[in-house]
């Protein structure tokens, strides 16, 4: 069993009333690698075996599927800056990948109303792995030597 079996395995089994939804479809796959330019290889997993979920069928805990990802995107309103793309929110934090650095850590928490105060929360097995272990909530502290600004388009 590799880590995203495990983890997945670890969601069904929380206790978290996760709903996952089923593997994002290969041309929008395709599609999101293209306009992304650069997707973590454990993100790609990620979407092909569970495309997206939401936590205790709530709107506070989501994370979006291939197709959403692009749709919020390309709304201009939501634009953070080309690097960060909004893949999610959870508990009042927007939850986004880096393409600029896909290398470990790419996924970033950060204040919804705010794009200078994101902080770093590893990569998406490292996210699903922490927030099992603290049952949904936001397991990151804010450091303000950890904050990554995301304000300049």
């Amino acid at each position: 069993m590799n880590g995203l079996d495990k983890v997945i395995e670890h969601l069904n089994h929380a206790h978290l009333d996760a709903l996952l939804n089923p593997p994002t479809d290969d041309m929008i796959l395709e599609h999101l690698k293209k306009e992304m330019g650069h997707i973590p290889a454990d993100y790609i997993e990620f979407l092909k075996r569970c495309n997206g979920l939401t936590l205790y069928h709530s709107g506070d805990y989501c994370l979006f599927d291939a197709q959403e990802i692009l749709s919020f995107h390309f709304s201009n309103d939501n634009l953070l800056c080309r690097s960060a793309w909004k893949i999610g929110y959870w508990m009042g934090y927007d939850i986004v990948i880096n393409v600029d650095d896909i290398e470990k850590e790419y996924l970033y928490a950060g204040d919804c109303c705010s794009t200078d105060e994101f902080v770093c929360v590893g990569n998406i097995l490292n996210f699903i792995e922490e927030i099992v272990k603290n049952g949904g909530d936001p397991y990151w502290t804010i450091n303000e030597n950890q904050y990554r600004d995301f304000s300049k388009k």
